[in-house]
């Protein structure tokens, strides 16, 4: 039982998998800690381009 222990601790298939739903999971939790300030960058953004459209289309 023991060594069914060690290799299981050992064993490293799948590792890859687990690093990226940890990375997925932290992306996505940072995204909904700072949506509000990320929403108001886009929207400068944006609004940014938009008022440049309009002033190089002309009046």
């Amino acid at each position: 039982m023991k060594s069914q222990w060690k290799r299981f601790w050992k064993e490293e298939d799948g590792l890859g998998m687990v690093e990226l739903v940890v990375i997925i999971a932290v992306v996505v939790f940072l995204a909904l800690l700072f949506r509000e300030q990320i929403s108001g960058f886009i929207k400068k953004i944006i609004g940014g381009a938009e008022q440049k459209t309009t002033n190089l289309m002309g009046p």
